[in-house]
């Protein structure tokens, strides 16, 4: 079985950018956004299909392609707590290789990046309230990386870390 590389972390700090970059280096992967994986979600999909149906279908969607033959998934999404990383992970095989990594930049870099993005801009309120409960939780949000330097070192830092576990 493969591995699956969960790149986490607030809006703004490089998710997308940082796992498409991680793609290209390590070949014979796929990257599954998680802004595509909500744009095909319903807003009310948790009054149907329960709390959190976008990291179990993230998963499933994962198992898929490590079935096919991926030797690497790689997933950019929100992680805020511990119970949506564990309905990711209870959704993979058992014998796949699962890292968690979570990218961190302080406030006012990553709220200047979402803004300068200009697309899905969530009110400041509200991702100073997102900022804020993924930072009270990164104890058990896998790796932090510090992603206040390059995009080169970042990847990097996160493909030294993948070569040390497998």
């Amino acid at each position: 079985m493969g591995t699956v590389l969960v790149i986490n972390g607030p809006s703004g700090v490089g998710k997308s950018t940082v796992t498409h970059r991680l793609s290209i280096r390590l070949g014979n992967s796929v990257h599954i956004s998680g802004d595509i994986v909500r744009s095909f979600t319903p807003e009310n999909a948790s009054a149907f299909l329960g709390h959190g149906s976008t990291y179990q279908a993230a998963g499933r969607l994962a198992t898929t392609y490590l079935e096919l033959g991926a030797k690497f998934v790689l997933f950019d999404y929100v992680f805020q707590n511990k119970r949506q990383t564990d309905l990711l992970v209870s959704t993979l095989p058992a014998n796949a290789d699962v890292n968690f990594f979570t990218l961190w930049a302080p406030w006012e870099a990553v709220r200047a990046r979402e803004v300068k993005r200009g697309r899905n801009v969530l009110p400041e309120q509200v991702a100073a309230e997102r900022y804020r409960q993924i930072e009270n939780a990164l104890p058990v949000l896998g790796t932090c990386i510090d992603n206040t330097s390059s995009l080169e070192q970042t990847v990097e830092d996160i493909l030294s870390l993948v070569a040390s576990a497998l």
